[in-house]
């Protein structure tokens, strides 16, 4: 684009637009987390909701749901570490009112899959802490992959 023209043609609007697209998509590659990583911390996201569901006071199942949840947490701490040792930072909070809305959407989900799990079994459905521990651990390890930087509009591309 030139500064002396007041419009700007189509062709250079569509080199911008795809030039943006193309460091949003090369933001989402970097800050997206090693396969290994992503599996681990989904499997452990799988075990906190299996332990929060049969949790009883001073069973073991509460031990494993400490342990889990201190493992994912630190999973979380170790991937923040790679991303700024790579030379990118993360935001911690959605940025404008749909980022809220697609934030908001994840924990309502997750929240209510772990709760409703722990109601179903508390009603003599046992299998369905497995079930929403699955369910937990899958939509989390795509939302990992597929949408690393939590923005809805950037989706990664494949590797």
């Amino acid at each position: 684009m030139t500064n002396e023209a007041s419009r700007v043609n189509a062709s250079e609007a569509r080199s911008t637009i795809e030039m943006v697209e193309s460091a949003r998509s090369a933001a989402a590659k970097t800050l997206r987390p090693p396969k290994w990583l992503n599996v681990l911390s989904s499997l452990l996201f799988g075990v906190l909701t299996i332990a929060t569901s049969l949790r009883s006071d001073g069973s073991v199942s509460t031990l494993f749901l400490m342990l889990s949840a201190t493992a994912f947490v630190l999973t979380a701490v170790y991937w923040l570490r790679l991303c700024r040792n790579r030379g990118a930072t993360t935001k911690m909070l959605p940025l404008g009112f749909t980022n809220l809305l697609f934030h908001a959407a994840q924990a309502a989900f997750f929240a209510i899959m772990i709760f409703g799990s722990k109601e179903l079994y508390e009603s003599g459905v046992t299998w369905a802490p497995y079930a929403a521990a699955f369910i937990n651990a899958a939509a989390l390890s795509y939302m990992l992959h597929n949408y690393p930087t939590n923005d809805w509009r950037v989706k990664a591309a494949s590797q």
